[in-house]
């Protein structure tokens, strides 16, 4: 099912959460250092490395009442710009894309 974005795929259920992944195909990815925007206003949940995945972002959204988190990875550890209990807002620059992981 797609979403809003689309980079945003809805992958599955996590813990009675909707889980939201932002990942494309390597064919149609930006360059290395290609901004990252938050999907919708949340909280930094994650900002870490996670195996096979590079540096992980998790944030946690509130939409129509529901408890949604976006997931993005990939990233170098010098490209996550945000830290976990960081409010962020719809569209801003959180990270830059990688190729790690």
């Amino acid at each position: 099912m797609r979403s809003r974005s689309r980079n945003l795929l809805c992958c599955r259920w996590c813990s009675g959460r909707v889980v939201l992944q932002a990942d494309e195909d390597l064919r149609s990815a930006g360059p290395v250092g290609t901004p990252i925007y938050a999907y919708a206003d949340g909280i930094v949940t994650k900002a870490e490395p996670a195996t096979g995945f590079g540096m992980w972002i998790v944030l946690e959204h509130n939409i129509d009442g529901q408890t949604v988190s976006t997931v993005y990875g990939h990233m170098f550890p010098d490209g996550v710009l945000v830290k976990p209990g960081e409010r962020v807002t719809a569209g801003q620059h959180i990270a830059d894309e990688g190729n790690n992981g």
